[in-house]
């Protein structure tokens, strides 16, 4: 009697732990951490640039003035903007 139950509870253990299911649940959380993994690098790396950006205003650069004219679209009192068009009519 005792070796019948240990085999049903070891039988019912090897099909939950190889079960399509299982596997398949596995699958996606790796492949979920992978993706997230990537985010968080992309992300630490977007930071890491930030900081140095920041880092260049702060020493006192002219890099604020680029930001401004890039990201802005502002200039400077006495500069003139020249817009050509760049499509025909």
């Amino acid at each position: 009697m005792p070796v019948l139950f240990f085999g049903m509870i070891s039988g019912a253990l090897v099909l939950h732990v190889l079960s399509p299911a299982r596997s398949a649940r596995l699958q996606m959380l790796d492949e979920d951490h992978q993706r997230i993994s990537g985010d968080v690098d992309h992300l630490r790396l977007k930071a890491e640039r930030l900081k140095a950006e920041l880092h260049s205003f702060q020493d006192g650069s002219e890099g604020w003035r680029e930001v401004a004219r890039r990201d802005l679209g502002m200039i400077a009192p006495g500069e003139v903007v020249f817009r050509f068009p760049t499509e025909k009519p």
